[in-house]
């Protein structure tokens, strides 16, 4: 926003722009940036994806990633869902080799 401001105020207080000239400049800028995170965004789901499995959406990234709780007995917990048992994936390294068993809903 801040960058938007001062380049806005070189066309109200400079008597070489115009304010729709540099608003035709912070437009562009704007319109240059979405396209170009959209581009990188869409290429990094096509490739690798950027969601993480339900179940490790559910269970928690800490405990798919590291192998315990960060914040012991604070998770959002959906009633209905039972227990899930959490295999961690052979990638994340040795700390998360042993399977997690989490109760859910109680």
């Amino acid at each position: 926003m801040c960058g938007i401001w001062g380049t806005l105020a070189v066309g109200i207080f400079s008597a070489d722009h115009t304010v729709m000239t540099q608003l035709i400049g912070v437009m562009a800028d704007g319109v240059f940036t979405f396209l170009g995170a959209l581009a990188i965004f869409s290429g990094l789901k096509a490739t690798m994806g950027v969601r993480v499995s339900k179940d490790e959406e559910v269970v928690g990234l800490d405990v798919g990633e590291y192998g315990m709780e960060a914040y012991g007995g604070f998770q959002m917990v959906s009633p209905g869902l039972g227990s899930r048992q959490i295999q961690s994936s052979a990638e994340a390294g040795p700390v998360v080799a042993a399977k997690t068993a989490v109760k859910l809903g109680h």
